[in-house]
């Protein structure tokens, strides 16, 4: 089965350096998360309200997430060194209801659906989709500290092809940080963030 996916700044004020901490309203210049492991991935909010999320990996390689309300995936397609969308890559998402249905991130809510997953070529994968979301410890990085709310999506062919990512999601920004990532019959891949602060660019 083909891939499904998937600092804050500091203020120089008089006295002691303080962590100016990210909102919501920061997803317009965008945020950047950087994990340990060496991947890097850029938030962005674009006028639809939607956000484009570039996930660049170790080997440089670079492919957009677009999330409707930070995490429920909409389209992917892989990117060049200018960060232009590559022709015949990447997969469309559609919902049986609309993207309308899909719900907001909070603790305790439970979606479970359908999802067809479509890419460039036509082939296309019809499976449930399971999205599970429950109150996480908050995490501490680049000087803030942030609630969570972890959120597991699961897809699932109804074969033994399932893929499961878990997030890190943070109300206070929007955005769903990578935690786990895990294949059907594969070692599941630890993502730690090491960075969260404004994209430079």
């Amino acid at each position: 089965m083909r891939a499904i996916f998937g600092a804050v700044c500091l203020g120089l004020a008089a006295g002691p350096v303080m962590a100016e901490c990210l909102s919501q309203s920061d997803l317009g210049r965008g945020v950047t998360v950087s994990y340990a492991t060496g991947e890097v991935s850029v938030f962005r909010r674009v006028s639809s309200g939607l956000i484009f999320t570039d996930e660049t990996y170790t080997d440089g390689s670079t492919t957009r997430f677009v999330l409707d309300r930070g995490i429920h995936v909409v389209e992917e397609y892989d990117l060049d060194d200018d960060l232009r969308p590559i022709a015949n890559t990447g997969a469309t998402y559609t919902y049986p209801l609309g993207m309308q249905s899909l719900p907001d991130i909070t603790a305790g809510m439970r979606l479970e659906t359908r999802v067809v997953q479509t890419w460039y070529d036509g082939y296309a994968y019809d499976m449930s989709l399971l999205v599970e979301a429950r109150e996480g410890a908050p995490i501490t990085v680049s000087g803030c500290t942030y609630d969570v709310i972890d959120t597991t999506v699961t897809f699932d062919l109804g074969t033994e092809d399932e893929f499961r990512v878990d997030y890190q999601f943070l109300p206070a920004i929007g955005i769903s940080i990578l935690a786990i990532v895990t294949s059907a019959g594969a070692t599941p891949e630890f993502w730690n963030i090491s960075s969260l602060e404004r994209a430079s660019k």
